[in-house]
């Protein structure tokens, strides 16, 4: 059979087939992850014998069932690559598996779903992931490796691939798409839907056999599976494969990989090319062997999934020049998951868009497997020139949802169109032009946002200078923009002279936006009453305030904002001095994404609201623009001001220092301010450090809080060379000395996690004793029974819990250590979390074995301390907030408030009241849930009067 020439193609197999039984030996070149010197190469021969010795011991596993569903899930080319040909060869159908999240529950709920969508799948996998699906009992998961010990019989697969049965009107392969929000969807390519986009996407760009395809996306995605991997391969083409993280991390190397490959053929997004853009012009990148790479291979580097700045695109297209490549060479486009790829291409990039002063490229015209029409809201075709929903219809556009009827018939137009929730035009020359999402998000670096969550957070933030229900929240792309933005517009509560309460409202504002979308807003528009009419539903259109607003109707008053601000900020600027105070300003600057010139050195890190990894990464890169070893965290979060941090990290001239380079520490202190006392006088709330002794998981929670109320956080000692802790009562004393010193006088708000919530409620009773009011008491998932816990807990699990908090590991990794772990001493798990951490994960947060190692012993000396603790005595009154548990402790949440929480109840003078709470153990307060949880806090603190 291997010397069989096929000359038809019908279906993925006899893809792969033609390849390998052409005369020319082409094949596939693969990067290892974390490396762009180091490839494997295999020809497309050795594929199919690999696919076919596979295939046998796929059917091993599970008899000839040609509507069976293999799901693949790897993290890696080829693995990705080779089981995808094995599972096609034996003849079942595969589903390529997208990364999963980091949350536990939506990962559960994940696969559950996907075992119900996919009809009990098979699941291949490697070791590493093999425990990723423990939450779904009822698949069955086979590893690589375990399948590469087993024999392959003669008897099995001798005569036909059973590949080869599939017909063109089969299902050949089933990619997972969720879009922006909901469960995922599996997409069903049919082998004649395949066939017709590649030979579509074949005739547009004239590939031939000469080709070399270069790619660094994964399989998981049409631009790679579609677009490039089956598209190289129909042809007898080359094609080489990186991991995104090893361009993204330094995008210049794509350039030599072009010319060390002399690739003609690739796929790179806006916000890419923007990032090479912005790497050429800094000058910083050494090209390898001195020499800057020759790209005159270059034919087409198509851009999808954002729409293409123009500037960006002509930036690039002019630099490249001068390494050798055409005068034009990126081809905008527009596809889906659902369309293969690209099924929409401008091939005069970018002569229609300067001819016509375009500031987006436009998308141009359907390539021959699909149509495209531009429909009115009554279902007929728009005229020229005119938005409406972007529809396609054609060989190249899918047919169904696997098993979902309902979204497959709302997906379509009674006619056949596939509706694609976008909105565009086509312009009288028939070019495309997208106008936006159908429905409402915004696409910030390929990333969509729901503007209603967006809105909602606005609302829910009772910004005091904003005047509640009148706030607009629209995406906008200004001109010459890497991607699009957000506008928010909104009635002011202040007088249009408090230039300080217009300020203070932008602000806040903007950080809210931050905390949604991780990008600051382009704009903040604050508008008079008359402007922002509502209708007779009392709703404002965003619709209308947008074009408006795009129309420059509200030009005078965004200039007039911008000047008053711009003004008093200018007043109120203070500019860096030193040469230390330059440095730190700048990396304040670039990790709040704030421009310098907008950043007075007197505004404090954590006024801007960044996050507990901002703070990690800020930790890094001071570190290394200072030359210090080592910088504490505590540091960072105590200094109140950039010129403050910059002061501490500057010995004054012949004082002594350490040999870090940082003045001696003059000795431990609990105290982490993480809001400063607001003008009113609220309450302050105390948070007490979880069982890792540190307080940076509180960094999401205190955003909330900021200007409403001072949030005070307490860490534990030995961090910086101190002794630990000897016992609980050393440990409370030293809390409420702390805190009396601050706030000498209740009422008390105080709120522990985890761990952490034993030592509040001890420090309620050491206060209540003294005669205090503890107005506020909450523990964060944590019973009053502990010590059978904490007997279980060693160096080991407090390993495990670090990795966890510093994302050195996922939330289900620990679990594959469950066999070992008992005969593994903890000094192997830590290298094992180091071995199994992503790549460059501990260079990015600066830390070292030694560091972590450090931090372990701090959490494991809390732990000993409360080896023997029994509760006793009893609080006034108690709120407690209930997540998923740890696997270790209950298995439901159920059982835990059930068996463990209710228990508080013999602690508490009046009964506990109980707070539902989102999430897991670890995510509950995380970035995922922090939104959901602080308003069900700020309700309970509430309903104590605080």
């Amino acid at each position: 059979m291997g010397s069989t020439q096929i000359l038809e193609v019908t279906n993925l197999h006899s893809i792969l087939l033609k390849a390998a039984t052409n005369q020319v030996e082409n094949g596939i070149t693969v990067y290892s992850l974390g490396s762009t010197e180091h490839s494997n190469e295999i020809t497309y021969t050795d594929l199919l014998d690999m696919g076919r010795q596979n295939a046998k011991k796929l059917l091993q596993i599970e008899k000839t069932n040609p509507n069976k569903v293999v799901l693949l899930h790897f993290d890696d080319h080829m693995n990705s690559i080779v089981w995808f040909w094995s599972t096609v060869i034996a003849g079942f159908t595969p589903a390529i598996s997208t990364p999963f999240t980091q949350n536990a529950s939506q990962h559960q709920n994940h696969l559950h779903h996907l075992e119900k969508l996919l009809d009990n799948p098979l699941v291949i996998t490697t070791e590493r992931f093999k425990s990723c699906f423990d939450a779904a009992a009822g698949l069955t998961i086979r590893t690589v490796e375990n399948i590469s010990k087993q024999s392959t019989p003669n008897d099995i697969l001798t005569s036909e691939d059973l590949g080869s049965f599939r017909g063109l009107d089969d299902p050949a392969v089933l990619m997972l798409t969720s879009g922006s929000t909901g469960n995922a969807k599996a997409v069903c390519l049919r082998n004649r839907q395949i066939l017709a986009a590649i030979e579509s996407k074949s005739e547009g760009f004239g590939i031939t056999s000469d080709d070399v395809f270069l790619n660094w996306i994964n399989l998981d995605h049409v631009a790679n599976l579609t677009e490039s991997h089956l598209h190289a391969l129909y042809h007898n083409a080359a094609q080489v494969h990186v991991h995104a993280t090893d361009l993204l991390t330094a995008p210049p190397t794509y350039l030599e990989l072009i010319s060390r490959h002399r690739a003609t053929f690739t796929f790179a997004p806006n916000f890419f090319l923007a990032s090479l853009n912005r790497a050429l012009d800094a000058g910083k990148f050494q090209w390898r062997l001195d020499a800057a790479p020759d790209v005159s291979s270059l034919r087409a580097m198509t851009s999808g999934g954002e729409a293409l700045v123009v500037k960006t695109g002509v930036e690039l297209m002019s630099r490249l020049r001068a390494l050798g490549a055409p005068e034009r060479f990126i081809f905008p486009g527009f596809g889906m998951t659902e369309t293969c790829a690209g099924t929409i291409h401008n091939m005069q990039f970018p002569a229609y868009e300067l001819a016509n002063g375009h500031d987006a490229a436009v998308l141009g015209k359907a390539l021959r497997g699909a149509e495209m029409r531009i429909a009115s809201e009554d279902g007929t075709t728009a005229a020229p020139g005119t938005i409406g929903r972007l529809e396609l219809k054609g060989p190249a556009v899918f047919q169904e949802y696997l098993n979902d009827a309902a979204t497959t018939n709302a997906a379509f137009t009674l006619d056949g169109w596939f509706v694609t929730g976008d909105m565009g035009i086509i312009d009288g020359l028939g070019n495309l032009r997208l106008a936006g999402r159908a429905k409402d998000v915004v696409n910030i670096n390929g990333v969509k946002h729901a503007l209603d969550d967006l809105r909602s957070a606005l609302e829910e933030a009772k910004i005091p200078g904003v005047a509640p229900s009148y706030t607009v929240v629209f995406a906008y792309r200004p001109k010459d923009a890497e991607t699009e933005s957000v506008v928010v517009v909104y009635l002011p509560s202040f007088a249009a002279d408090d230039i300080q309460a217009r300020s203070d409202t932008d602000e806040m504002i903007s950080r809210t936006v931050m905390f949604q979308c991780n990008a600051k807003p382009f704009k903040v528009v604050p508008l008079d009453k008359s402007m922002l009419e509502k209708s007779s539903l009392g709703k404002l259109s965003a619709t209308k305030v947008r074009t408006r607003f795009e129309n420059g109707e509200f030009a005078a008053q965004v200039d007039l904002n911008d000047a008053l601000l711009r003004d008093f900020r200018a007043s109120a600027y203070e500019e860096p001095r030193t040469k230390t105070e330059i440095i730190v300003h700048a990396c304040v600057a670039r990790i709040a994404g704030v421009p310098e010139r907008e950043l007075s050195v007197t505004k404090g890190l954590l006024d801007m609201g960044v996050s507990s990894m901002e703070v990690i990464q800020l930790k890094k890169q001071l570190q290394d623009e200072l030359g210090i070893n080592e910088i504490s965290f505590i540091l960072i979060l105590t200094s109140r001001s950039i010129r403050s941090l910059a002061a501490a990290l500057e010995p004054p001239t012949g004082a002594a220092s350490n040999s870090n380079g940082q003045p001696t520490p003059e000795g431990y202190d609990p105290l982490v301010v993480l809001q400063p006392p607001p003008s009113n006088t609220a309450t302050p709330l105390w948070l007490v450090h979880p069982g890792a002794g540190e307080v940076l998981v509180y960094l999401n929670l205190a955003k909330y809080f900021a200007g409403e109320r001072a949030v005070y956080a307490l860490r534990a000692r030995g961090f910086d060379g101190e002794p630990f802790f000897a016992s609980i009562p050393q440990c409370i004393d030293t809390y409420v000395a702390r805190m009396r010193a601050v706030q000498p006088h209740g009422p008390y708000a105080i709120l522990g996690y985890s761990f952490g919530s034993m030592f509040a409620v001890e420090m309620a009773k050491m206060l209540r004793a003294a005669g205090q009011e503890v107005r506020f008491l909450g523990v964060l998932n944590l019973p009053p029974h502990i010590k059978q816990r904490i007997r279980q807990l060693n160096m080991t699990t407090a390993v495990l819990t670090l990795a966890l908090f510093l994302q050195l590991v996922s939330d289900d990794d620990p679990k594959r250590f469950n066999a070992e772990i008992d005969r593994m001493h903890y000094e192997e798990v830590l290298d094992e979390v180091l071995r199994r951490a992503p790549e460059g994960r501990m260079k990015e947060l600066a830390m070292d074995r030694a560091k972590l190692l450090r931090w372990a012993e701090v959490s494991n000396a809390l732990h000993a301390i409360a080896w023997d603790y029994e509760p006793e005595g009893s609080v006034e009154h108690l709120d407690v907030f209930v997540a998923h548990p740890l696997a270790a402790v209950a298995n439901n949440k159920e059982e835990w408030f059930e068996e463990q929480l209710t228990k508080w109840k013999d602690f508490s003078n009046t009964p506990p009241r109980f707070h539902d709470a989102d999430g897991e153990h670890f995510s509950m307060i995380g970035a995922e849930h922090v939104r959901s949880f602080q308003k069900k806090l700020k309700a309970a603190m509430a309903a104590r009067g605080v």
